[in-house]
């Protein structure tokens, strides 16, 4: 559904260049609570939000919609390539949702705990629209990985008052789009959210930070990427028909935590936010069913 994949991209592309702070600065205790920067937040994510459903509704929904809730089973498309993509989105919106809580002056706390469930309050009731639908149906992968996004979160900023794990993004194109273009988009916007076939995701752990290496570079993650190849059609039978034959791709590689990067600056600050969504071109080893390993002297 590229309209609602277009719809998490632009809540993404909000959060990380508005959210005011980066993953590691903590409240300050001398923080009072804001109650202007309270009101104008929650006027403006409500506004906004409000607004965006409304569009998604009237545009994606409004001659689908039916009297019958149902669940469509979706767990096995796309190799799950998709759900990734649920609990990145979800991740983001919920990390950013507890930086902005802090800057209103929130207590820890509440920081957390309300700010955590974000991505996943947002993200869910989209799952509602399709469960109401004539053409699709609720999707309990997407509402799980919804939720999974958020948890990741919470539970990071509970344990360690910080995120030193997070979800990350790459994506290079590939000669499948071409194929089925209708599917797998015809423009390079397009098939970046689109074809799955170019996307990676990954989980990006923080060394120093995790392992308590003092003298480390704090910047430094490992990351563990999961990809998948030769999806021309949702599901593996599907393919198959088709004389394609999909398969998984999981990768070891280096990254970079920007946001461990002190700067005072705060168009640096947002820069490094964007770029901390993405995994950074470096070399990785690759691990397939069908060739074995594959190492890559650079891979985004």
């Amino acid at each position: 559904m590229s309209l609602k994949n277009t719809f998490y991209w632009i809540s993404l592309a909000i959060v990380c260049f508005v959210s005011p702070n980066a993953y590691t600065q903590s409240t300050d205790s001398s923080v009072t609570f804001n109650k202007k920067r309270f009101t104008l937040l929650a006027t403006s994510a409500g506004v906004g939000y409000t607004g965006g459903m409304a569009v998604l509704a009237s545009i994606w929904y409004s001659n689908q919609m039916s009297g019958q809730f149902t669940f469509y089973d979706d767990n096995k498309e796309w190799r799950g390539m998709d759900k990734m993509g649920h609990l990145f989105t979800s991740f983001e919106v919920s990390s950013g949702a507890v930086r902005t809580l802090k800057w209103t002056g929130s207590t820890k706390k509440k920081s957390i705990l309300y700010g955590g469930f974000v991505g996943a309050a947002l993200t869910i009731p989209i799952e509602l629209f399709d469960g109401f639908s004539k053409e699709y149906g609720a999707s309990w992968g997407d509402a799980v990985a919804d939720l999974s996004g958020s948890v990741l979160v919470t539970s990071q900023y509970l344990l360690w008052d910080e995120i030193r794990i997070m979800p990350k993004f790459s994506y290079h194109e590939t000669g499948y789009a071409v194929m089925r273009p209708n599917t797998l988009g015809t423009t390079t916007p397009e098939r970046f959210i689109k074809d799955y076939n170019g996307q990676t995701y990954w989980l990006s752990f923080n060394i120093a930070s995790l392992a308590h290496l003092q003298k480390f570079p704090k910047w430094l993650n490992l990351s563990v990427g999961y990809s998948a190849k030769e999806m021309l059609y949702a599901t593996p039978n599907d393919n198959i028909d088709n004389g394609f034959h999909s398969y998984a791709q999981g990768f070891l590689s280096l990254d970079i935590d920007f946001n461990r990067i002190k700067t005072k600056h705060a168009a640096l600050r947002a820069l490094f936010r964007g770029l901390n969504l993405l995994h950074m071109p470096l070399p990785a080893l690759e691990y397939n069913g069908r060739n074995g390993f594959h190492f890559h002297p650079l891979y985004f």
